[in-house]
């Protein structure tokens, strides 16, 4: 049955609303005349581009679009599934899954569609399916058999869920987003396609299929012919490289720049791929053209990117003592921002936005993906593919340690700042810390930070300092002076810079024990006992995130400090003119140890306060505890526990 309108539905966030735009504007170039809905479930579009949508409507008259902002209940939804992770539109769960639940009743039917798509004919073809049925209408994957084998479903069909006519009342009735959303949540770890994986194995290829000659699977580069048929309706570019890229195949690039330049979004400019595949691609398509400048561009950038994969590969050196044998150089920007990543799609858009939105853009940002099993690898890709300034580095899981160690080996900044992935930059951050670094020659640049709670921009807050006292902001200090005030002072490593020489030089490393608590501890550590040159500026330019349920310092992590904290010890031992800051390491190890006592469950506690006395004991009979170094609440505190364990142990109860 012919609907009156056409009902299509895209999921957008900001960067990927004006590719919507161009397939919106396609859709009402090829149906003149036929009234068009658009129905766009958004996550914070910009004004220009709602604007352009304003714009939209009224330059195509047939056209009607209605937006829908579900940003809230997307977050709710993942709560209510326990978080499974839900942090882009554009590739997450729900986004495709959430569109017959929000459509008004009278919608029949609605056509999800990519943004990455170009409608070549009238969509009547599709329309007009008879769906006999079924909840959903596609197109089968060009390898669908191996990859329903790979789900072990119950046939070989395996639909692209890049173009799907949905039959609203049938999903409805068969409740498919509870279904796909539980499945997903029981099975991601084995789901390489995410919610496509999900939606085929509770469909078990029971879809009705639409012919690849009306949606045609191809990509904008082709080392071959790409397959054009008179009868298609939509091309579905679904491989890495797209038409908005520099010399994507002529066949495919020049109507869908035509498209583009009759839409709202005509300044839309080319981009360049960094995947090494389209890379080479472009080069030949360049040569192809005559364009013989952008060929060597391309087709040298492709030995570049092989030889600085190689590169981060090659950490341990031995490789790159020869650097006047190979081609690839860059030159080093300021900042390397070093993201440990595991397990964190929650949130890693908000880290990853903190980072490419600063205002000092002369950095890099690599992320060390410690072998997720969530879409964190997704999230990174996507990213770097928009901006050439992210690198990514897998590897498998190891623990936070060794993750940080592998991008600060992989680094070419001037200077190190280390941003946790459930955490946020201030957007002026690294300019202010550069400045600050550069002016007075310091191997250490600190600032506050601030914790937050809940959302980033509506959330309580809480201004940190990183100092004891005001009077050590803003002036040069020499921890060789072993100042305890001085050392009375945030330890963590990410609200500043380090700069990387001075890193390389003393061979400072973070401690690779497993897991991922208090390691910056024994980093901090290392820094202070070699620096000569530290500054503390009084602005915050970190955002803390203080309630991530999977945060590395957690209660249930009961000796972790001491762990640490031996490492520290060991590293003190090594040398002698390390010796002076034991009397601050014990100080720093009660404070530390105080912390993980509030920390732990009531029954650990005093199984806890016993080995804290022990250890306290061995350091007062070394003649290592110095008051001096404390702070006076903490030294009596400690007295009361090397005194009087029980009462030590009420007071904390």
């Amino acid at each position: 049955m012919k609907e009156q309108a056409f009902h299509c539905a895209f999921g957008v966030d900001a960067n990927y609303v004006k590719y919507a735009g161009i397939v919106m504007t396609s859709i009402a170039l090829q149906n003149v005349g036929h009234p068009v809905v658009f129905h766009l479930l958004c996550k914070g579009i910009h004004e220009d581009d709602i604007d352009k949508l304003e714009k939209f409507d009224k330059l195509y008259k047939n056209t009607e679009i209605r937006l829908y902002e579900v940003t809230k209940e997307l977050e709710q939804t993942d709560r209510a599934l326990g978080n499974i992770g839900v942090g882009r539109l554009n590739s997450t769960v729900l986004i495709r899954l959430m569109i017959p639940l929000i459509i008004s009743d009278e919608v029949e039917r609605v056509l999800y569609l990519d943004a990455d798509m170009l409608c070549v004919n009238k969509l009547d073809a599709i329309w007009d399916i008879d769906m006999e049925g079924y909840p959903i209408a596609a197109v089968n994957e060009a390898k669908h058999e191996s990859s329903a084998k790979r789900l072990n479903l119950a046939t070989d069909n395996y639909l692209n869920a890049g173009c799907m006519l949905i039959d609203v009342a049938k999903w409805r009735q068969m409740d498919l987003t509870q279904e796909v959303l539980v499945d997903f949540k029981k099975n991601r770890a084995r789901y390489g396609l995410l919610e496509q994986d999900a939606i085929n194995h509770v469909l078990q290829g029971e879809f009705k299929i639409i012919s690849n000659e009306l949606i045609s699977l191809m990509g904008a580069f082709n080392p071959y012919q790409i397959p054009i048929n008179k009868k298609n309706v939509f091309w579905h570019f679904v491989n890495e490289g797209k038409p908005w890229f520099e010399f994507a195949d002529e066949s495919v690039a020049k109507p869908y720049w035509q498209v583009v330049r009759k839409s709202p979004w005509r300044d839309m400019k080319k981009l360049v791929s960094k995947d090494i595949k389209i890379c080479y691609l472009a080069g030949k398509n360049a040569e192809k053209q005559g364009n013989y400048k952008a060929a060597a561009k391309y087709l040298g950038a492709v030995g570049d990117r092989l030889m600085e994969d190689y590169l981060d590969r090659s950490n341990i050196g031995r490789f790159r003592q020869f650097p006047q044998f190979y081609s690839y150089t860059k030159e080093s920007p300021w900042v390397s921002v070093i993201i440990p990543v595991y397990n964190v799609e929650k949130y890693l858009a908000r880290a990853l936005d903190s980072a490419v939105g600063q205002t000092l853009k002369e950095i890099e940002i690599i992320a060390v993906n410690d072998g997720s099993t969530d879409a964190s690898a997704e999230i990174l890709s996507e990213y770097a593919e928009k901006d050439e300034r992210i690198r990514i580095i897998s590897k498998e899981n190891t623990g936070y340690g060794h993750t940080v160690n592998v991008g600060m080996d992989a680094a070419r900044g001037k200077y190190i700042q280390i941003l946790e992935a459930d955490d946020a930059l201030g957007s002026d951050m690294l300019e202010k810390l550069v400045e600050a670094a550069e002016k007075n020659q310091t191997e250490i640049t600190k600032a506050d930070f601030t914790r937050f709670w809940g959302d980033l921009e509506t959330g309580q807050k809480k201004y940190i300092s990183a100092v004891s006292c005001k009077e050590l902001y803003n002036k040069v200090q020499d921890p060789q002076n072993v100042n305890p005030n001085l050392f009375h002072c945030a330890m963590m490593s990410w609200c500043g810079i380090i700069l990387r020489e001075f890193i390389q030089s003393n061979n400072i490393r973070h401690n690779e024990t497993p897991g991922a608590s208090y390691q910056d501890n024994g980093f901090w550590f290392q820094l202070m006992c070699n620096a000569k040159r530290v500054i503390f500026l009084n602005f915050s330019g970190y955002f803390y995130c203080s309630d991530n349920p999977d945060s590395s310092v957690r209660a249930d992590k009961l000796f972790a400090i001491n762990e640490e904290y031996g490492f520290i010890y060991g590293y003190l031992s090594s040398k002698k003119e390390f010796a002076k800051f034991r009397y601050i390491y014990w100080s720093k190890k009660y404070n530390n140890a105080t912390f993980t006592l509030h920390r732990i469950k009531p029954e650990f506690r005093p199984l806890y306060v016993q080995h804290m006395r022990e250890e306290f004991l061995v350091a007062q009979n070394k003649g290592e505890l110095s008051r001096r170094c404390f702070i006076a609440s903490e030294w009596e505190d400690l007295q009361l526990l090397l005194s009087d364990m029980d009462s030590y142990l009420k007071k904390y109860s």
